[in-house]
């Protein structure tokens, strides 16, 4: 049969093929794969004689790599095992409480003894019907903790509409990601805070519970002991939507981890700091910051909620005047009562064609965004410290409990969907508890006799001062 000019060509070039690469045998060492040449290209193998399957590769660029070869099924398996490191001394071995099979796929370092104790262990992989690199394979498809946070991102915090969404976001990018923010024209650029890790490229099967505890361990050793309780939340919420959604079979990495005992803020501004407080805030030179003030703490609502209202949620002209907040964070539309102080805030701001943002801006949202350096400095005016926007909202609730306004009430006030939440004003509710305890306790005593009847104490009567010794000299003076 007479073969086409084609046939011809592709047998040669398999003849070239075969002269550019060839095999050889001798017992390896490190002076012997040192000496190997290097051919003028392709490239050169050399099997071993102690272990038939193991060879040394050398390339045109004179590269010397370790592989594994063996026939699986009829078919060729060729597995890199590492790279030929004479630098390595040859006593160098796998250390004991090691795999030798940790060492694939990650670019080894190897003398001849260690390429020798890898290939005995790839073979007896193979020989039980195992394929040692499929683990190697998965890791590389695995996903990154980055792209965990996507998924999680994208199917659960903005499919559910979570309002804690932002929070989320700048936490997991502070504290395990990477800060992508751009450098604001004044100012220093974001950088990662003190304890912060950069796990955003790490596969999520490398996140151990030891690596989850030693973060934990070091935000708290800085006193950051709520951060450190919130990023082991983030990082647990990750890995358990991963385990329900069958995207990864491995454990979460945060169980076990027992969080920091976390006293629950409750700092409100005190009557004595009333004064100094109001003062500071007539003073204050923004019209729009000193409303906004007002609002937060005669509203006792969020800050986001008081700086996105809308005309169009206010009713300021009723006899009864509210503000409808659509948005809340128990995710359920709230109609706040507003008094008389915070519905004439609004009508003085109010202008002829009243509608959009009552506190309009230049920016992204459309409205005004926390005024962080103005508050600083109506608190240094004050002589205030530790106070938060925040607080202004649990001002309005303490002052509420003080006055004996029942938690049901205060809950209502503030929007609170759970009774936990208005708790904490429980303990400044202490006039109403103490005129019942004296009611009770009087009550009781007034049936005990008249003996057992606590007495006011008899006020002592003024002592006579006395010299010592002055009444022995006035004998002995007779």
């Amino acid at each position: 049969m007479r073969r086409t000019r084609g046939q011809r060509s592709k047998r040669a070039l398999g003849v070239e093929a075969m002269t550019a690469r060839t095999d050889r045998r001798k017992r390896l060492s490190r002076s012997a794969v040192e000496a190997l040449p290097v051919p003028p290209q392709g490239e050169v193998y050399t099997y071993d004689t102690d272990v038939p399957q193991l060879a040394c590769r050398v390339s045109a660029h004179g590269a010397r790599t370790f592989y594994v070869y063996k026939k699986v099924d009829g078919r060729p398996r060729r597995i890199v095992l590492g790279q030929f490191d004479a630098s390595l001394p040859e006593s160098r071995e796998v250390p004991r409480n090691a795999e030798p099979l940790d060492l694939l796929g990650n670019a080894a370092r190897l003398n001849v003894g260690m390429a020798r104790q890898l290939a005995r262990a790839v073979l007896a992989e193979l020989d039980a019907g195992r394929d040692p690199t499929a683990p190697i394979r998965a890791a590389r498809t695995e996903l990154t903790l980055a792209e965990a946070f996507a998924l999680y991102d994208e199917r659960h915090l903005t499919a559910r509409g979570k309002k804690s969404a932002d929070d989320v976001r700048a936490q997991f990018a502070r504290y395990l990601g990477e800060v992508t923010a751009e450098k604001k024209p004044h100012g220093r650029p974001p950088q990662k805070p003190q304890g912060a890790v950069r796990w955003a490229n790490r596969r999520i099967s490398t996140i151990t519970t030891g690596d989850v505890a030693r973060l934990h361990s070091d935000l708290g050793r800085l006193g950051k002991h709520a951060t450190a309780n919130r990023v082991v939340e983030i990082l647990s919420a990750i890995f358990g939507r991963l385990i329900a959604w069958k995207l990864y079979a491995g454990p979460n990495p945060c169980h076990g981890i027992e969080p920091y005992p976390e006293t629950k803020r409750d700092r409100f501004l005190r009557k004595a700091e009333l004064p100094a407080f109001f003062a500071a805030l007539d003073a204050e030179p923004n019209r729009n910051v000193a409303d906004f003030v007002r609002l937060c703490l005669f509203t006792g609502a969020r800050r986001s909620n008081v700086l996105s209202m809308r005309w169009e949620d206010v009713d300021i002209d009723s006899g009864t005047p509210t503000w409808r907040i659509p948005d809340t964070k128990s995710g359920q539309p709230v109609v706040v009562p507003l008094v008389d102080a915070a519905a004439e805030v609004l009508r003085k701001r109010r202008p002829k064609d009243a509608e959009g943002f009552v506190f309009p801006a230049a920016s992204a949202t459309g409205h005004m965004t926390p005024p962080k350096k103005q508050w600083a400095a109506l608190l240094a005016r004050a002589g205030l410290a530790d106070v938060t926007l925040h607080d202004l909202r649990r001002s309005l609730g303490s002052w509420a409990a003080m006055t004996n306004a029942s938690l049901h009430i205060i809950g209502a006030a503030l929007g609170h969907k759970d009774s936990k939440s208005t708790a904490i004003y429980a303990r400044l509710q202490t006039d109403p508890v103490r005129a019942a305890l004296e009611r009770a306790t009087g009550a009781m005593l007034a049936e005990a006799p008249r003996k057992t009847r606590r007495r006011p104490a008899a006020k002592a009567k003024p002592g006579k001062v006395v010299e010592i010794g002055a009444a022995k000299r006035a004998r002995a003076a007779r």
